[in-house]
């Protein structure tokens, strides 16, 4: 959806790039899309498990606080015993357009 650059150094490189993407998951298997985030070589900001420790303590140093920079914009089920079908979703936390801006990222369009 994105893609930005801070001119600061992070760990061994002289800055740090970031993106934002979009991802639908099919299936609820756990840290799914973590994992193969992580085996492509761009782990999820502030993923202690699976991300990059110099980013992540980087990222928790400019914005004071600690956390994983993935979240469900929306959650769309099947109830399972009326078979309604339900759709939740949620605007953009001020953390994250505080971080984008930085990141030099723009904000998306939704």
């Amino acid at each position: 959806l994105g893609r930005g650059v801070v001119p600061e150094p992070v760990g061994r490189y002289n800055e740090a790039w970031f993106s934002l993407v979009e991802l639908q998951l099919h299936t609820g298997r756990s840290h799914q899309a973590r994992r193969h985030l992580h085996q492509i070589n761009h782990p999820v900001l502030g993923d202690n498990k699976h991300g990059d420790k110099e980013y992540n303590r980087w990222a928790a140093a400019r914005f004071g606080v600690r956390h994983m920079y993935l979240r469900a914009s929306e959650l769309t089920f099947t109830h399972p015993s009326r078979g309604e079908r339900f759709t939740f979703s949620m605007e953009l936390p001020e953390i994250w357009r505080r971080a984008l801006e930085s990141f030099a990222v723009p904000f998306p369009e939704r």
